[in-house]
């Protein structure tokens, strides 16, 4: 439609997760970018839905990434913020997700954090950062979960990265 962007499927290939600036119905903010979701059936892709209003209400930009335990981490803007942009966090349990949580630092910065990726089993996360250490070249950073959902100090993986040309410098 245009108004779809970066589908992400589930480990098992069932669902489809993807940016949209479809109206959410009863949502009064108008055609803001949000994740939906679309389930296989036998007959194709069913009707697509908005995922669960709890993470939709953070105002978002982009690129999201789910692990297996569908825990969805997303760039976004709110007044909790550190930055510009922010990751943040939301966990399912019980059938829904919960209210989104700013990750902090030192995930977050006063910098510009967006576009993360988890890896499937939540060990690690690597993400995009303008702006940090006063550097307004986008870089790319990893960082490892650990203890007690702690993550550590970001690592600027871009110089890594970029010796097989991947991402600009």
């Amino acid at each position: 439609k245009g108004e779809d962007d970066v589908p992400f499927f589930s480990p098992d290939g069932k669902r489809m997760y993807f940016i949209s600036r479809r109206p959410v119905p009863d949502d009064a903010r108008g055609r803001s970018e949000r994740i939906w979701f679309t389930d296989r059936t036998a007959e194709g892709w069913a009707e697509p839905k908005p995922l669960d209003p709890n993470v939709n209400s953070v105002d978002m930009h982009w690129a999201f990434s789910l692990d297996r335990g569908q825990i969805v981490y997303f760039a976004g803007r709110s007044p909790d913020g550190l930055g510009m942009s922010d990751i943040y966090v939301a966990r399912f349990k019980d059938g829904k997700y919960e209210k989104p949580v700013n990750l902090g630092e030192p995930v977050n910065s006063a910098a510009i954090e967006d576009s993360p990726f988890v890896a499937p089993d939540g060990s690690f996360l690597l993400f995009r950062s303008l702006g940090r250490g006063g550097v307004m070249d986008p870089n790319y950073y990893y960082s490892s979960a650990g203890a007690e959902g702690a993550w550590t100090e970001p690592v600027n993986i871009a110089k890594k990265v970029n010796k097989i040309g991947l991402f600009p410098s």
